[in-house]
């Protein structure tokens, strides 16, 4: 069996000459390989099928049998390293909490150590009888993160 270490080691010169970095990596016992890269500019399925052809030569299928793939971290798919909140400044998140609280709203910006998020809760205002929406700015660290994902607008 190829180990998860094996596929990050032979990706490794593939990333750096198309600009990529390696967001997760995945292998299961029956050897279907998952790799998930991202870069700091759009990924074209060129930069995809090279990384994969490059990993598939590290690799000989006679010795051992391998399914791989290889795709672009997409919108849906959970945010993993900082670097990819950095490349989606301005755009909208659902952001889960390690609290538990959920929350919707605009990366307005990313530290080393977490994230700033700008959302509208309803809440209740003193001298108003029904809940207003009120605009907060916070800072989350990555720790109380426990998972981020774009959110597509539809208008």
């Amino acid at each position: 069996m190829i180990s998860k270490e094996q596929i990050e080691q032979a990706a490794q010169d593939g990333l750096a000459a198309h600009g990529l970095y390696l967001v997760e990596v995945s292998v299961t016992p029956a050897n279907a390989i998952t790799v998930v890269v991202d870069a700091d500019g759009p990924v074209g399925i060129d930069e995809c099928i090279a990384l994969s052809r490059h990993i598939e030569s590290q690799f000989d299928r006679e010795v051992e049998d391998f399914e791989l793939s290889v795709m672009s971290a997409g919108i849906g798919q959970p945010l993993v390293l900082a670097r990819q909140y950095a490349k989606r400044v301005g755009r909208t998140l659902e952001v889960l909490r390690t609290d538990g609280q959920k929350l919707q709203g605009e990366l307005i910006g990313v530290t080393p150590d977490g994230i700033s998020l700008r959302y509208t809760l309803r809440e209740m205002v003193e001298g108003k009888k029904r809940k207003q929406e009120v605009e907060h700015e916070d800072h989350i660290a990555f720790a109380n993160i426990k998972r981020a994902i774009e959110l597509v607008p539809f208008k």
